[in-house]
């Protein structure tokens, strides 16, 4: 065996199932080799304190670290449960400031262990030329906590813990990405769109949180993006002019109301607030126990204020249209672009008896779904977002507005023309009906779909 073509060894044992390699692992050194690279047993890592001296044991030597392609990492905060917590009895609704810093230094921490260890691992990675130009890919899970809801009732706000954090430092080597900061999604449709939102940049020049995210993604190949958004995701407002040089397939689903506060979409008959009220100190509950707490009704129930005024459907241009701008504005700016796709997540759930005079196939055929507005963009020689119609592997750059009726004006089109125009040419296919749903609006589920297929 040991005379056998290290080649020859690799073919053959890239079509043997994981038992099967386990059982040649000590044939030769050869086939050694083969069985640790083709098993996978050594591709991806799920990191935590308990086992980081393994981690350490196995990735720090050239061997093992060749075959890595991900680590996960998992983070926690301290439960809820037991008597050593803090007697939530009388307001089960409400952490301490000391809970909270208490959540910011475990997380910090746990934040600071991970970095060391992957450090160790990176100072191999460089020392270990022959290894060639590779990626990792690199997950951090958003902090959970141990809880059970049946000893006190705690609130969902309690549960959730993400909200708790501020962003930290990414890597700049990172090269693909999937921020979700719309999660879950069923908890969002929930909202109830008669009330008027938060406005969260009136006292700020420009959203801070927005322009992190787009210089990250100055450097992506890959992204994936569901937030509450503002056109300064995609543009800046300082004069500067962002460049995305890699960045090949792009997905960003934005929520109904933007960071101000105003709503993307109006009512069927206009209905609901479409500014945003301003937050004040008196916004934020106290951190302490208040006489308030005593006639407060716990455990609150959340599932009982489940909202059923979901309507809005008409594009607010003055909002809408700077937004679709800006997306294209930036979209010019991406040379490497594949697939791009921009959508909202719309779902219609009324009061029949205060909308008598409205049909529910003016919106879409499939009203009874989770519904999306969206537009979307491949270039030349890339599958198609859709057939009906569309055309895989065109030889010219294709559009589909999926915007129900609403159209988009002359000067907007012109933006969207641009995209790739530069790199593929002038000639484009823009797509304003389904053969399927007409000029309704789509399933949600379709876009999840597109994003599984196209990011995996």
């Amino acid at each position: 065996m040991n005379k056998l073509p290290q080649e020859l060894v690799d073919n053959i044992s890239r079509y043997l199932d994981r038992d099967d390699l386990k059982n040649t692992l000590l044939l030769s050194r050869q086939v050694q080799y083969a069985a640790e690279r083709y098993s996978g047993a050594f591709s991806t890592y799920i990191l935590n304190k308990h086992n980081s001296d393994r981690f350490l044991k196995i990735y720090e030597g050239q061997r093992f670290f060749r075959y890595l392609r991900r680590v996960e990492f998992r983070t926690s905060v301290r439960g809820l449960e037991g008597e050593a917590n803090r007697d939530h009895r009388d307001n089960p609704c409400r952490d301490s400031a000391e809970e909270l810093r208490q959540m910011d230094e475990d997380f910090t921490l746990q934040i600071h262990f991970l970095i060391s260890k992957l450090y160790r691992v990176e100072i191999q990675a460089r020392a270990v030329k022959s290894l060639g130009p590779r990626s990792i890919e690199f997950t951090i899970y958003t902090p959970t906590r141990t809880i059970n809801r049946g000893i006190y009732g705690y609130c969902l706000h309690r549960v959730f813990t993400s909200w708790a954090f501020q962003t930290i430092g990414l890597p700049t080597k990172l090269r693909h990405a999937r921020l979700n900061f719309v999660y879950p999604i069923n908890y969002a449709d929930r909202v109830d769109q008669s009330l008027a939102m938060p406005n969260f940049t009136e006292l700020a020049k420009y959203d801070i949180f927005s322009n992190c995210l787009r210089l990250l993604s100055s450097q992506l190949r890959t992204m994936t993006l569901r937030l509450v958004a503002d056109k300064t995701i995609f543009w800046p407002t300082d004069g500067t002019t962002p460049f995305w040089p890699h960045l090949e397939s792009l997905s960003v689903m934005f929520y109904l109301d933007s960071l101000s506060g105003s709503w993307y979409f109006r009512g069927l008959r206009n209905e609901g607030p479409s500014e945003g009220f301003d937050i004040t100190k008196d916004s934020y509950p106290p951190l302490e126990d208040t006489e308030e707490d005593e006639a407060s009704d716990y455990p609150f129930d959340w599932d009982s204020h489940c909202a059923w005024s979901r309507y809005r459907f008409i594009p607010n241009d003055d909002l809408l249209v700077p937004f679709l701008a800006a997306f294209a504005k930036a979209t010019t700016r991406m040379p490497s672009l594949k697939q791009a796709a921009l959508w909202a997540p719309l779902m219609f759930g009324v009061d029949f008896e205060e909308h008598t005079d409205f049909a529910v196939s003016e919106v879409s055929k499939y009203c009874e779904d989770s519904l999306a507005w969206d537009l979307s963009y491949v270039r030349p020689g890339t599958k198609a977002f859709l057939k009906k119609p569309g055309e895989d592997f065109s030889t010219v750059r294709q559009f589909w507005w999926k915007v129900g009726k609403w159209r988009p004006d002359a000067a907007l089109l012109d933006r969207f023309q641009e995209v790739g125009r530069k790199e593929h040419g002038s000639d484009l296919k823009v797509y304003l009906e389904d053969f399927d749903a007409g000029s309704g609006l789509m399933s949600r589920d379709f876009f999840e779909s597109w994003e599984a297929e196209v990011f995996g």
